[in-house]
């Protein structure tokens, strides 16, 4: 796992998630505001039965294939400059689904 550049976002998350599931957070953190355009490091998260899911349509996206194809495309049709990117205010966990607060410069 690369280095965090800068702790993504908040964490009040000690008494819910371990170490490892934080560690792993914030190495999907670091993704989403500074490295968003690498499918492989994303995906590299990703477990073979994982589930996908966009709020706040509920279109559901499963396993890392189906994942992998629909991330492929959604970044296919961006282009990502460095004014326009994201930045993460906050994150909580109830240690089994992860909701992020984000925002992108104006």
């Amino acid at each position: 796992m690369r280095e965090m550049r800068k702790k993504a976002g908040g964490t009040m998350q000690e008494n819910v998630i371990s170490q490892a599931n934080e560690a792993l957070i914030q190495e999907y953190l670091d993704i989403v505001a500074n490295d968003s355009e690498n499918l492989d490091r994303t995906m590299s998260l990703m477990a073979d039965d994982c589930v996908w899911v966009m709020e706040p349509t509920g279109d559901t996206y499963s396993g890392r294939e189906e994942i992998k194809a629909f991330v492929s495309t959604a970044m296919s049709g961006r282009i990502h400059e460095n004014q326009y990117g994201i930045q993460i205010s906050n994150w909580f966990t109830n240690g089994e689904d992860l909701c992020i607060e984000l925002s992108r410069p104006v």
